[in-house]
């Protein structure tokens, strides 16, 4: 079992790096977003996103609720991320 989630774990530690290059490469992009657990964030940290403080919403149908998960943001071109709520417009995957 311990090889098993060493191997997910090398393996979720790639996709990250691979998809932070995807990004990094494109200029479309100017942040990666992320929601997290909590306790995952030293892990994501180390990857250079940070913890932001901003309310997020989603939709569910019509209706607009808060999410309550971890947001956390990656800035790739040198821009603080902007200040204020985040709006989701749907699900957050």
């Amino acid at each position: 079992m311990r090889r098993l989630l060493v191997a997910v774990s090398v393996f979720a530690a790639a996709l990250l790096a691979e998809s932070q290059k995807y990004m990094a490469a494109d200029p479309v992009y100017q942040f990666g977003m992320l929601f997290c657990d909590p306790k995952r964030t030293v892990y994501y940290g180390k990857s250079g996103y940070r913890q932001m403080t901003n309310q997020v919403f989603i939709r569910r149908g019509t209706e607009r609720h808060l999410f309550p998960d971890t947001f956390m943001v990656l800035e790739l071109r040198g821009y603080p991320f902007p200040e204020g709520e985040v709006d989701c417009m749907g699900l957050p995957w």
